[in-house]
């Protein structure tokens, strides 16, 4: 998150044609993953730095996209059955799967965000969840549910997915970033979070050491819009309770 490197592959210029309307037929190749791993990373590396590395804090899906191709590349293995072999099926998730289409069990309606009413995805893509694949390679290929990402959670924390040493990196933040998680500013600087979110969902992990009750792991599944001004205070209400 201090790479210089942009947020996205795509950018609202990137299929723009000469005359400023947007190219239908590459917009649609990109989101029916049309793009070779080679188109996507000229996408990032045909652009200068954002910023010079390490001077700032920009958060990078790129980052974790080029992440997952170096796993690919020094592990021999895809990077869906990399995390198959080394997380789900170690942390016992039976119920999460990484890189694959048609394995959903609830797809709600697409809802305009209220800052953007005349927003219509679909005048590009047939069915809003899960079309693009390569793109989301290492940011959101996986679909899973609250209870396996309680056994993730758990597994993490625990040590049993990576050592104590890994573990404290993990967690030391800088610039209100470290390894996969977000801290907390006073008075919530204890907490640990990440979020995420598709067109139509959206998912919050929190992760909270008490001193009363032990690690407290709160998570929540939601479609996009509903109740997002209420997401963040409830959680963080509950784990000050707590907490406290």
């Amino acid at each position: 998150m201090q790479s210089g490197l942009r947020k996205d592959y795509v950018t609202e210029e990137t299929f723009l044609l000469e005359n400023g309307e947007r190219d239908m037929e590459e917009w649609k190749r990109y989101f029916y993953d049309g793009f070779t791993d080679e188109e996507l990373l000229n996408m990032v590396f045909d652009d200068e730095l954002e910023y010079e590395p390490g001077t700032k804090y920009q958060y990078s899906n790129v980052g974790y996209n080029l992440l997952a191709m170096i796993i690919e590349k020094t592990t021999g293995q895809s990077y869906a059955e990399y995390v198959h072999e080394n997380i789900f099926d170690v942390c016992g998730m039976e119920h999460t799967s990484s890189m694959k289409t048609g394995d959903v069990t609830s797809v709600p309606e697409f809802v305009p965000d209220k800052n953007a009413p005349d927003e219509n995805p679909y005048e590009y893509v047939d069915t809003l969840y899960m079309q693009l694949i390569k793109p989301e390679r290492g940011v959101g290929d996986i679909h899973s549910c609250a209870y396996d990402l309680l056994l993730f959670d758990r597994a993490l924390t625990g040590g049993k997915l990576i050592n104590e040493s890994s573990l404290a990196e993990m967690f030391n933040i800088d610039m209100g970033y470290g390894c996969g998680w977000m801290s907390g500013s006073k008075p919530y600087d204890d907490l640990y979070y990440h979020g995420g979110e598709t067109w139509v969902y959206k998912a919050y992990n929190m992760y909270c050491p008490t001193q009363k009750y032990g690690n407290i792991y709160l998570i929540q599944l939601h479609p996009s819009v509903a109740c997002d001004d209420l997401n963040n205070e409830c959680l963080m209400n509950v784990a000050m309770a707590l907490n406290s």
